[in-house]
């Protein structure tokens, strides 16, 4: 409570003490000064106590003030600690996609090479197995077939030395200009096998399929059947593979790759 209102208070206090004069019960033979100095001495115990409260009161509030500064500065603090941690997991995680992604590529590479090295030593063992057949000479177009001969070695040892992207585009150069020649059955068998080497099982298959529409008795039928199944069983098409083994076993019953696709039916 401030000076002034102490003032007030106190120079009301005659009026007050004349007011309770004439309450009945009121000690008439007390002074009139006597009463206004007690009035005076409860007024400013009053007035003390009032101030204490006030003091008391702007201590808390000042309290309360320097606390909700300290609260609003450890939120902020908790706030940007919040926002660092959730930037580092963000890079974090970044770095992870970036590391599984490298790895799912080191892996589909890996895998491609062992495909390629398997269709290669697939190969050579069927080439060295296999000798290259000699090719039938035609009479109406000798000079031709000489052609188609020369072209269809080239291709050859292309695929024998491992240069299978040059064999391929060698074989199917040959299938171009001589899709008639005695040669054409063997030459898209090959073609499908560089095809094959070169880590592209699709494409191979396609041209074995290929192969396999034809009659029963087209040079490489039996080989075409067969890789043809051991694709689909690596593309984990087992149906596929299966059909195409009782095919192989069906039209070429004494031949080698019969005997493959057997043993593969009983596993």
């Amino acid at each position: 409570m401030d000076r002034i209102t102490r003032l007030s208070l106190l120079c009301s206090l005659p009026m007050l003490l004349n007011a309770c004069a004439s309450i009945p019960g009121f000690q008439a033979s007390q002074s009139s000064e006597d009463k206004e100095i007690l009035w005076k001495e409860q007024v400013e115990q009053r007035l003390d106590a009032v101030a204490d409260h006030n003091a008391e009161i702007a201590k808390l509030r000042a309290r309360v003030s320097l606390l909700e500064t300290e609260n609003r500065r450890e939120f902020t603090h908790a706030q940007n600690e919040f926002a660092a941690i959730n930037s580092q997991m963000e890079l974090l995680k970044k770095e992870l996609e970036a590391l599984q992604s490298s790895r799912s590529k080191a892996k589909a590479k890996a895998a491609k090479n062992t495909q390629k090295n398997t269709a290669a030593k697939a190969f050579e063992t069927n080439a060295e197995s296999k000798p290259l057949p000699e090719p039938v000479a035609t009479q109406p177009a000798p000079q031709q077939n000489e052609r188609a001969k020369a072209a269809y070695y080239d291709a050859f040892f292309a695929m024998k030395n491992g240069d299978y992207f040059e064999a391929s585009l060698a074989f199917r150069n040959f299938l171009r200009d001589f899709p008639d020649d005695k040669l054409a059955g063997e030459a898209k068998y090959w073609y499908a096998e560089s095809l094959l080497a070169q880590g592209e099982p699709m494409k191979a298959l396609a041209v074995f399929q290929e192969i396999n529409k034809g009659k029963p008795f087209t040079p490489k039928h039996a080989a075409a059947l067969l890789q043809a199944g051991l694709i689909h069983e690596q593309q984990q098409q087992h149906e596929e593979a299966a059909t195409l083994y009782s095919q192989l076993i069906r039209q070429h019953p004494s031949s080698s790759e019969a005997e493959t696709a057997r043993s593969k039916l009983k596993q």
